[in-house]
């Protein structure tokens, strides 16, 4: 009788531990079609995971500056990697829009994961999910954000 018990213990236990005791965010964010682009847009984009657990990705500061970063987790030994124009940065935040990133619920690990972080309008959500780097991106999907912050940031830094 005391296993039976104590299946449905742990079950209730793990289930009730990764709820995180936060309460959910708000669907509503601060994104709004032809919004001009806030103050204080923070971006981090990347991903990690595999055999080697290494993260691997780029954070866009409000300045504009970006800082790459490679760590066993995000945002880790941030290097100076040149910096956006305004309109990079507006590029960046019409493809935010576009995915109305701030009513996306994604919090799903993969083998190698995306991590999409967006802080605007004094608001921070974040996003993750497998990384199919093979599969098209359908427009205005996570992915297409994912490929869109590579793009833009990967031209700056050239």
């Amino acid at each position: 009788m005391r296993r039976r018990v104590a299946l449905p213990a742990f079950v209730v236990l793990v289930a009730g531990g990764c709820a995180n005791g936060k309460a959910p965010e708000q669907s509503a964010g601060p994104v709004a079609a032809g919004a001009s682009v806030p103050s204080d847009l923070t971006i981090v984009c990347g991903a990690g995971g595999g055999f080697t657990g290494e993260w691997e990705g780029r954070t866009v500061k409000p300045d504009g500056a970006v800082l790459a970063w490679r760590g066993l987790g995000a945002e880790e030994h941030p290097v100076p990697a040149g910096r956006l124009s305004p309109d990079a940065r507006r590029a960046l935040w019409d493809a935010i829009n576009a995915a109305r990133f701030f009513e996306v619920e994604r919090h799903e690990p993969g083998n190698m994961t995306a991590l999409v972080r967006v802080t605007a309008g004094g608001r921070t959500h974040e996003a993750s999910w497998p990384l199919a780097e093979d599969a098209a991106a359908e427009p205005g999907s996570l992915d297409a954000l994912y490929a869109t912050c590579r793009d833009v940031v990967d031209r700056t830094e050239r």
